[in-house]
């Protein structure tokens, strides 16, 4: 436990967390004001710059979605999904973009507002498990700032492919320096 605490002390202080991330819990009504109230469920929420069509804007990522294993089967993870998405359909209510991570599959959120789109990802090679003689290592910093300006078209691409699907909107989310430095 203290490791993880330690690990989350460590990703609150990045630009990634303070550009936008909230921890969201789902606490009995009775004990809300509580000191150590009871967490029957916890997700956390990202806010990430976006382009929608042609238009620069921002979107949330939902991840690491969790209830403790004793309170599974309750509905209470179905409880803040659905708490969460009115909040943020209320506070944003032109946003029209959210990503959720999730490891359990779509159909779950999908009884709760989420639809699955056709999606392409990115990811990367872990970079220790290269033992190619030929490549020259270059320092994280420099690997970051390349990766994150070759994916800088992606906005673009997305805003293109919008003017070519009838009825529909493409978006992106281009990886960011901050990002992709809170994932390491």
């Amino acid at each position: 436990m203290k490791e993880y605490f330690h690990r989350e002390d460590l990703l609150q202080d990045t630009g990634f967390t303070r550009l936008g991330h909230s921890s969201w819990l789902l606490v009995p009504a009775a004990e809300q004001y509580a000191e150590m109230p009871t967490i029957l469920a916890a997700c956390e929420t990202f806010k990430r710059p976006c382009r929608v069509g042609d238009q620069d804007t921002f979107a949330w990522s939902v991840a690491s979605v969790f209830t403790r294993p004793e309170f599974r089967g309750c509905g209470y993870a179905t409880t803040m999904m659905s708490k969460l998405r009115d909040r943020l359909v209320a506070e944003h209510p032109k946003l029209g973009v959210s990503t959720l991570y999730s490891d359990i599959g779509p159909k779950y959120y999908d009884r709760l507002g989420w639809r699955l789109f056709p999606s392409d990802s990115v990811s990367s090679a872990d970079l220790a498990s290269v033992t190619s003689t030929s490549a020259n290592w270059i320092d994280d910093v420099t690997a970051l700032d390349l990766l994150a300006e070759s994916y800088a078209h992606l906005p673009q691409r997305a805003a293109d492919a919008s003017r070519g699907i009838s009825g529909r909107t493409a978006f992106a989310m281009s990886p960011t320096r901050q990002g992709l430095t809170w994932t390491n």
